[in-house]
């Protein structure tokens, strides 16, 4: 798992200079004299203004908002495990998607509110929620005890994925909120599909549990980093 977080944080960091590298190109041009639109004066005055974000906070962001997706996909390789462990039927087993998904939908209106209120200490308090539902996903001796903290994990997410957000507008200057917020969303949708492969050789070396124990690494450092 450290090789893939230390990749992401690679890529994250080409991306994001060769994309600003591009758009700051762009707005030169526009702000040549005799071009400057207004919309460029008020970009401009609006970055001078802005503090500038900590280097660490988009890679902290990136990786903070990949478990959430990651964990919507990557238990569907472990279902039939599950169910033969916990000698269940595959429909009990679906709940663990099903309550997942309802739960995250549900709980990030409220997760947005209390980021308005608290600031970034909500998205802070998402990632360790997240993290200690993932462990005791791990530890579960039966099948509601997992739906239970797989409900745990929804609303955990529910907290740091729209606060994540939230922190770029607050944080990055409009001239660079685009490139930030596509980093961010390529990171969510690449995490989203390399949750079955990656699922998979997890359970295949280890068995169903190891793949809430690969959150706490990759939540880890997103923490630290932040």
């Amino acid at each position: 798992m450290s090789c893939h977080v230390t990749a992401l944080l690679c890529f994250i960091s080409m991306f994001e200079g060769r994309l600003e590298l591009q758009c700051g190109a762009l707005f030169n041009l526009v702000s040549l004299p005799g071009n400057r639109r207004e919309v460029g004066l008020s970009v401009e005055i609006g970055a001078q203004q802005a503090p500038a974000p900590s280097r660490w906070l988009l890679p902290a962001i990136a990786i903070g908002t990949t478990v959430a997706p990651l964990n919507s996909t990557m238990i569907a390789i472990a279902l039939p495990e599950i169910q033969e462990v916990f000698d269940v039927s595959i429909t009990s087993t679906a709940w663990l998607v099903t309550l997942y998904l309802v739960a995250m939908a549900v709980g990030q209106p409220v997760g947005g509110r209390l980021g308005d209120l608290y600031g970034r200490r909500v998205y802070l308090l998402g990632l360790i929620w997240f993290a200690v539902a993932s462990a005791g996903c791990a530890f579960a001796p039966t099948l509601p005890w997992l739906i239970g903290f797989r409900i745990q994990q929804a609303l955990a997410g529910a907290l740091s994925f729209p606060n994540g957000a939230a922190i770029i507008r607050a944080t990055f200057p409009k001239a660079r909120r685009g490139v930030v917020f596509g980093v961010v969303g390529l990171a969510a949708g690449s995490a989203a599909a390399a949750g079955p492969p990656l699922g998979g050789a997890l359970v295949f070396a280890w068995g169903w549990s190891a793949i809430f124990w690969a959150n706490l690494p990759v939540i880890g450092i997103a923490f630290l980093l932040a």
